[in-house]
């Protein structure tokens, strides 16, 4: 005779297996053990059967992994498929091998690191202009090497005549201190030039007086020099209140004083070298950057007794005639 409850035993047995192998754990697996397996004919219990209701009856309870355990329990020959590969799997990967190849580097990110900001095309355009202004400023700005005293300006020049009467006034004082160290008396001179043409004479003698001790062509030089400022002085071209002979008048009153420096030097030096006849100048120029003597005094000499004695007060008596008798012999 059948079992009445055959039919109801074989699917509480089917709902258990399904359970178990989607669960991942099947219920019916004793620890040590074989699955329990219901044999048909075999009474069912209640727990069994309500084992079975709650298997069927909430399959949401089952998770994910034990979907996927179930679908490769029930085909073992089925391969895992493969995760696919993204980007920045690809990313990775070839920072590591960037890594791997260069062990210096402390590259963690295939990312390129951002271009640093620059400036634009009109910014670097503007900064160029103004850069370029600046050199051009700084280039006029600075004085020329070597630029004729005639070319320079006028304030560059005043500023040159500064310089030599500075240089005058400490020489007459080295040379009272010279002539104290060898015990002799020193007294800077007293009568000062007042015409561009006197100063041109009075030097131009000095030198030629004491020609002896320079240079034979730097002499001939400053000789030249001074009998062109001679010349100009007599035809009124250095006259320094005419706009057109102003620049010439002031270069010239710088080169004589400049010569008038020398003068005093050199007659300190000689005399401290002990060379014989050696004289200090006797006259001095104006010691001012105001005012640039005439080219020849107002009260000009009326005769030649007044220029005689004029010339015996600059340059000493004896010297003047002995100026005046090779003037004539030439």
């Amino acid at each position: 005779m059948s079992d009445p409850n055959a039919q109801m035993n074989a699917q509480l047995q089917v709902a258990q297996i399904e359970s178990a192998q989607m669960a991942g754990a099947p219920s019916g697996v004793f620890p040590g053990g074989m699955p329990h397996v219901m044999v048909p004919g075999q009474p069912v219990t209640t727990a069994q059967m309500a084992a079975a209701a709650a298997a069927t009856k909430h399959p949401q309870d089952i998770t994910l992994a034990q979907i996927a355990a179930a679908q490769n329990a029930s085909d073992p020959g089925k391969k895992p498929a493969k995760a696919k590969k993204t980007y920045q799997t690809k990313a990775m990967k070839a920072a590591a091998a960037a890594n791997e190849a260069n062990p210096a580097s402390h590259t963690t990110s295939a990312v390129p690191a951002a271009a640093p900001i620059t400036q634009s095309i009109p910014q670097q355009q503007a900064q160029q202009a103004k850069q370029q202004q600046q050199q051009q400023q700084a280039q006029k700005n600075r004085p020329p090497a070597n630029l004729p005293l005639r070319q320079q300006n006028p304030r560059d020049i005043i500023d040159a005549l500064k310089t030599n009467l500075d240089m005058i006034r400490r020489e007459f004082a080295e040379n009272l201190s010279a002539a104290a160290q060898r015990g002799e008396e020193f007294a800077p001179p007293s009568f000062q030039i007042r015409s561009q043409h006197d100063a041109a004479v009075a030097i131009e003698l000095w030198l030629t007086s004491h020609g002896g001790n320079f240079n034979a062509e730097e002499l001939a030089k400053k000789v030249a020099m001074l009998r062109d400022v001679q010349t100009k002085c007599r035809l009124g071209r250095l006259d320094p209140t005419c706009t057109e002979n102003k620049i010439e008048a002031l270069s010239c009153w710088v080169e004589l004083t400049k010569t008038h420096y020398i003068c005093a030097r050199e007659s300190r030096n000689l005399k401290s070298r002990g060379v014989p006849g050696i004289e200090s100048p006797t006259f001095r120029l104006p010691d001012t950057t105001k005012q640039i003597p005439p080219p020849r005094p107002p009260e000009d000499f009326t005769s030649v007794a007044e220029m005689d004695i004029a010339m015996g007060q600059v340059v000493g008596a004896q010297r003047w005639v002995e100026a005046v008798e090779r003037q004539m012999t030439r």
